[in-house]
């Protein structure tokens, strides 16, 4: 089971070694990078100093755990290893999803600008064995807009799988 970056981790280690998972949850996780207009790293590179409406709890999260300083380090890192995946084409997991051979579940959230919607349906396309479930109103942190909602789901799937 896995968050984001978690998530594709958790693809990747059922991928690469299908004896091991006997079943994977992710939230967060499409198996690709994809920022074609730079909005997205822009957002993030700028976080700090001009959070954007889905980023704010985000920027509010680094912050208080990192102190300003460091938060702004990070994002902006990160944004330097977003954009050198990107222009490598944006690879994570995708390409090895096919390898993929136990139960998985997706969820998306309905607005998640990381993993939307669109994105975990392409990778669901290519696993013969998983389905997506889109959390309704949530953004990228399912675990904070719909708590609730996400442990049900979870523990509603791996129940029957």
């Amino acid at each position: 089971m896995g968050f984001s970056d978690g998530g594709e981790i958790s693809l990747l280690m059922a991928a690469l070694m299908p004896g091991v998972a006997r079943s994977v949850v992710t939230w967060g996780a499409a198996g690709v990078l994809n920022d074609p207009s730079g909005q997205l790293r822009e957002a993030i590179y700028n976080v700090v100093d001009h959070p954007i409406a889905p980023l704010e709890q985000f920027r509010d999260y680094l912050v208080s755990t990192y102190g300003e300083a460091n938060a702004r380090a990070m994002t902006q890192s990160m944004v330097a290893a977003m954009s050198d995946i990107i222009e490598a084409g944006g690879e994570l997991s995708l390409s090895k999803a096919g390898n993929i051979t136990c139960p998985v579940l997706l969820i998306a959230g309905e607005h998640d600008i990381f993993a939307p919607p669109a994105l975990a349906s392409e990778l669901a396309a290519r696993i013969r064995t998983a389905e997506v479930l889109v959390a309704e109103g949530a953004d990228h942190n399912v675990y904070m807009d719909r708590p609730e909602w996400l442990t049900h789901a979870i523990l509603d799937w791996v129940g029957k799988h």
